[in-house]
C-alpha cells in the first residue's frame, strides 16, 4: 500500500510518533550536526517527502553499527536479525542496490505511478513530443507513444572528475600488471550505474566495454549516438535532453554536429 493509507488507516497502531526511528549509514549522519541524525530535513528529495506526511523521527539509528550491511539479497536475512524490534523500517535513502542488480530489474514492471502522476505524463507527451490522440489527457489507455526518445546525459564537472579518478586507477591497475578481475574486485565492474550501458558481462567484458567515452561520453559522441538511433527508428520524432550541463547547451552543442559533421552526415539525412 502508499504510505498516505499506511498513514491515515494503521500508523496510530504501529507506527506512533514517539516511536519512529530513522535507518541510515554512520556516514550519512556525520553530515548532521551533532553526527548521530539522519539529516532527513536537509536537501531533496528527502525534505518534502516526509514533510506531505507531516512525519518527523525523534529517534535515528545507523545500519552499519554491529558490522557492515548491504541492501543485497543475500544480507536481507541479517537485516530481519539486526532490526527485528522495528515494526516499520524508515530508510533515508533508497533500499535498493546500486547499481540494481539484474535479476531485481523485473521487479521494475511492478512500480505504478499515481494517476495524477500519469495525467501529467500523458499531458507532457501530448502537447510537447508530437504525440498521437492515445495520449491525451483524460484517455484511458496505458498505451504511451514510442515515437520519442529521452536521454540523461550525466557530463558535468563532476562526473567528467569521477570518471578521470576511475581511469586513473584502472590504469594504475594496468601498468602494474593486475588482473581484469582485481580490477573488478576492487574497482567495481558496474561503476556509476554502467550497467545500463554494458550489461552485466565478465570482468573482462566490463573492462574492454566500459571506456572513458561511455564514462563521460564527449558532444561528437552523443550527437553520433543519436543520429545512429534515429537512423535505425525513422518514427522517432522527438529527441528529449536531460543533463547536469545546462539542457539547452547539450542540445545546440548536438543539433550542430549533426548537422556538420561528415561521419555523422554518411549515417543518414534527417
Amino acid at each position: 500500500m502508499d504510505l498516505s493509507t499506511f498513514m491515515v488507516n494503521y500508523s496510530e497502531e504501529y507506527w506512533p510518533r514517539n516511536t519512529r526511528e530513522m535507518l541510515c549509514y554512520r556516514g550519512a549522519m556525520k553530515r548532521s550536526a551533532d553526527e548521530k541524525q539522519c539529516p532527513y530535513q536537509f536537501g531533496e528529495p528527502f525534505t518534502s517527502f516526509w514533510k506531505q506526511f507531516d512525519i518527523t523521527f525523534p529517534k535515528h539509528r545507523a545500519i552499519d553499527d554491529g558490522g557492515y550491511l548491504s541492501f543485497r539479497p543475500n544480507f536481507h536475512a541479517k537485516f530481519k536479525e539486526r532490526f527485528s524490534d522495528m515494526k516499520v523500517m524508515a530508510f533515508f535513502g533508497n533500499p535498493g542496490a546500486f547499481p540494481s542488480i539484474e535479476k531485481e530489474q523485473e521487479m521494475q514492471k511492478f512500480i505504478k505511478f499515481s494517476p495524477e502522476t500519469d495525467a501529467k505524463v500523458r499531458d507532457f507527451i501530448y502537447r510537447n513530443m508530437g504525440a498521437k490522440d492515445h495520449n491525451r489527457p483524460g484517455t484511458n489507455t496505458n498505451h504511451i507513444s514510442e515515437n520519442y526518445i529521452a536521454i540523461h546525459a550525466r557530463i558535468g564537472i563532476d562526473m567528467e572528475n569521477a570518471c578521470k579518478n576511475h581511469f586513473k586507477n584502472v590504469y594504475k591497475y594496468h601498468h602494474e600488471g593486475r588482473t581484469d578481475e582485481a580490477r573488478a574486485h576492487n574497482l567495481g565492474t558496474h561503476y556509476m550505474g554502467s550497467a545500463q550501458c554494458t550489461g552485466y558481462p565478465t570482468a573482462a567484458k566490463f573492462v574492454e566495454k566500459f571506456t572513458e567515452k561511455v564514462c563521460h561520453p564527449d558532444y561528437e559522441s552523443l550527437a553520433y549516438d543519436i543520429s545512429l538511433v534515429l537512423h535505425k527508428n525513422p518514427h522517432i520524432r522527438r529527441v528529449f535532453i536531460g543533463s547536469d550541463v545546462p539542457p539547452k547547451r547539450v542540445v545546440a552543442e548536438v543539433r550542430s554536429l549533426m548537422n556538420s559533421d561528415k561521419k555523422i552526415d554518411e549515417i543518414g539525412e534527417f
